[in-house]
């Protein structure tokens, strides 16, 4: 079907699967400086997106959708790192 991918896996998804595998790829560490939710309407019904905002020591300012209990665990101003291979950022020690 498409070279290096799996047979099993609809090309439709490989998109999604590759977005995700980027993301536990990066690494950066740096400053929370906004914490925001938002609704989104789907045909099934409402999603609530939990956004951070960081910006990395380089300047760069990242915006990323994380679960409630990442969310949960930032207040603006806390230090954030975000290792190679980890799905989600955790607070600097």
């Amino acid at each position: 079907m498409y070279p290096g991918r799996p047979a099993a896996l609809p090309s439709e998804l490989w998109g999604v699967v590759g977005q995700v595998s980027r993301k536990a790829e990066s690494a950066y560490a740096g400053e929370v400086v906004g914490l925001s939710t938002r609704d989104v309407t789907l045909t099934s019904g409402m999603r609530h997106e939990h956004l951070l905002t960081i910006r990395a020591d380089d300047g760069q300012e990242i915006t990323m959708e994380v679960v409630s209990w990442v969310y949960s665990s930032f207040a603006v101003g806390d230090r954030i790192v975000k290792q190679a291979g980890a799905r989600w950022p955790r607070k600097a020690a």
